[in-house]
């Protein structure tokens, strides 16, 4: 069977991986926007007290250590694409909440969605990259973190032409 036919499937599944990378780094650059967002206390310097933020990124590991049970069973189950889809659904949850929430509480438990997707994704996309790539399993398998330091890696360079060209709305 020629697997350069899935060659397209597999960068689709690294992109999730690319996602996941911004959304590490979009949450760990911008702690004081989150931290004003939340209702943080303002410290004596200007700053925000980023405590909470800090402990509402923790929270990715508890949604990750609450799917992961699940999550291969599931992937077994019902299929790695199902399994993969799951993990985009938690993510758009995540994403979509993470931008409108204004209660702690809430971002903890958007948090802890991110984590089961990045447990519903490890499941489902590395199993199916080593399938592509079976000569190059292992090196199939460190792309998914080869794409998520890419994409922390250019995220600020992203941002930087979005905010250089002025193309966002101003709010």
């Amino acid at each position: 069977m020629n697997q350069k036919k899935y060659y397209p499937t597999a960068i689709a599944l690294y992109l999730t991986y690319f996602i996941l990378g911004i959304a590490v780094t979009i949450m760990g650059q911008y702690k004081q926007n989150f931290a004003a967002m939340w209702g943080a206390n303002q410290l004596a310097d200007g700053t925000f007290d980023v405590s909470k933020v800090m402990a509402i990124i923790a929270a990715v590991g508890l949604g990750r250590l609450i799917a992961f049970p699940f999550a291969g069973p599931f992937s077994d189950k019902y299929g790695r694409r199902l399994s993969a889809l799951v993990g985009v659904v938690f993510f758009a949850i995540f994403f979509i909440g993470i931008t409108f929430t204004t209660n702690t509480a809430l971002a903890y438990i958007l948090m802890i969605s991110s984590g089961m997707a990045n447990s519903f994704l490890d499941t489902s996309i590395t199993p199916s990259c080593m399938e592509i790539f079976k000569e190059n399993g292992a090196i199939a398998n460190l792309f998914t973190k080869f794409a998520i330091s890419m994409a922390q890696f250019l995220l600020p360079f992203m941002i930087t032409f979005v905010a250089a060209r002025d193309v966002l709305p101003h709010v």
